[in-house]
């Protein structure tokens, strides 16, 4: 579907592709690291495609870390 037309995109344009999810053995905490780690490729002239699904439960946090990452590039309070 959507999700893996996504990653073969990011595949062929030579781009990392980090899913973004927390679930019960997967929390927020884990999902900042992952960003943390994205960030850092992408300071190594790697470029990140961080994905989202609509079909996980996404607590309202994430939703809103993800909505400050797009407006203005940046998160706050990441480290």
């Amino acid at each position: 579907g959507k999700q893996s037309l996504a990653r073969v995109a990011a595949h062929l344009c030579g781009m990392k592709c980090i899913r973004l999810f927390v679930d019960p053995h997967h929390t927020l905490t884990n999902v900042m690291d992952e960003i943390k780690e994205g960030f850092k490729t992408a300071m190594l002239g790697s470029t990140v495609v961080f994905l989202l699904s609509d079909n996980d439960d996404l607590p309202d946090s994430l939703l809103e870390y993800a909505s400050t990452l797009l407006t203005s590039g940046e998160l706050p309070a990441i480290y």
